[in-house]
């Protein structure tokens, strides 16, 4: 199975600022993902890539109990990934990851994995070193590592705030296939990110977060 890069959402060239002190990193870094509490109702971020709109994405986020699911969809809204995790005292774990192909107008396959249960970081609270998590899809072995660098301003929503940029690296079979910069806002979550594949750089940014009926409305067009 040929698994293509642009499938990995998996989401600038601005200045880094180092990081706090240790304590005052590791106490910090989860006010800048995700916060449960803010997707009772589902809520859609729309990201937009600055080089080409036919890579523009939408990210449902939405929470069940001590889990985050996030549905995946592309500028035309197919599915494109599933993926649930579960909130930690220490970090967020990956419990769910699926990939969906459309493969005619109106069918669309779905592909499950099985994840490795030594290996299946999302995000730490504490800045601890590299993580990340692995999963098998059929006979590939699908892996994301994971490394905070440090604290910047990032531009998104259309203003610069605080942020936190985490290197990704994405494997297939062992090999190399795609990096990424990773940004996280204060009490936002992901925010943007910038990708590195095939000898090209795409910048996405967080451009708007609508609310369950906005979506519903933009699917419709």
């Amino acid at each position: 199975m040929q698994i293509s890069s642009s499938l990995l959402f998996g989401f600038l060239s601005i200045l880094f600022l180092s990081l706090p002190s240790q304590t005052d990193a590791q106490r910090k870094l989860d006010k800048y993902y995700f916060q449960l509490k803010d997707f009772e109702e589902p809520k859609v971020y729309f990201i937009h890539c600055h080089e080409d709109d036919s890579r523009d994405l939408y990210l449902r986020l939405y929470a069940k109990g001590d889990r985050l699911i996030t549905e995946t969809y592309s500028a035309d809204f197919h599915m494109q990934e599933y993926a649930e995790e579960v909130f930690e005292e220490d970090e967020s774990r990956l419990t769910v990851f699926q990939l969906f192909y459309t493969a005619g107008q109106d069918e669309v396959l779905q592909q499950s994995s099985t994840l490795d249960p030594t290996l299946n970081t999302v995000m730490r609270w504490r800045n601890t070193g590299s993580f990340g998590w692995k999963v098998r899809l059929d006979g590939d072995r699908l892996e994301m590592k994971r490394q905070v660098i440090g604290k910047q301003r990032y531009q998104y929503l259309a203003k610069r705030k605080k942020a936190i940029a985490v290197k990704d690296q994405f494997y297939l079979n062992g090999k190399l296939l795609s990096e990424r910069t990773s940004y996280y806002g204060k009490k936002t979550g992901l925010c943007g990110f910038t990708r590195y594949e095939d000898g090209t750089v795409l910048n996405f940014s967080l451009d708007r977060i609508y609310s369950e009926e906005e979506w519903v409305v933009l699917k419709k067009g």
